[in-house]
């Protein structure tokens, strides 16, 4: 059994035929906790998807599929987290936050999740 990873979703829609969406499926149907958050109210399975900062809780991984500009709010928030690693899909680098988490000694990764937790690599 691999380890659960908490795992912050960040760009979550509550759409199923987007890919945070599924992401988060994927997730929870590898065995990880979720918290999905996003700019539209709903839910992931049965998870609300988290529209303004809350209490942050600690988490193993955040998952990006915002553009860099759509961060800047959550940049505080994911730092909070105190996250080990940082996954940065595809058009989700950010310059700003990837120099604050290597200051924290935070993993950066640039990958497709779907394609990681497709291959038992995340």
């Amino acid at each position: 059994m691999l380890e659960s990873k908490k795992t912050m979703v960040l760009g979550v829609s509550p759409d199923p035929s987007k890919r945070a969406y599924k992401v988060c499926q994927k997730l929870l149907q590898k065995g990880h906790s979720i918290r999905p958050v996003g700019i539209r109210e709903g839910n992931v399975e049965n998870t609300p998807i988290i529209t303004h900062e809350t209490n942050p809780e600690p988490v193993h991984t955040v998952v990006i599929y915002l553009r860099a500009e759509r961060q800047k709010n959550w940049i505080p928030y994911i730092m909070a987290s105190t996250p080990k690693r940082i996954i940065f899909n595809p058009g989700a680098e950010n310059e700003e936050l990837i120099d604050k988490a290597k200051t924290k000694g935070i993993e950066i990764l640039y990958e497709c999740t779907i394609l990681m937790l497709s291959s038992n690599r995340f």
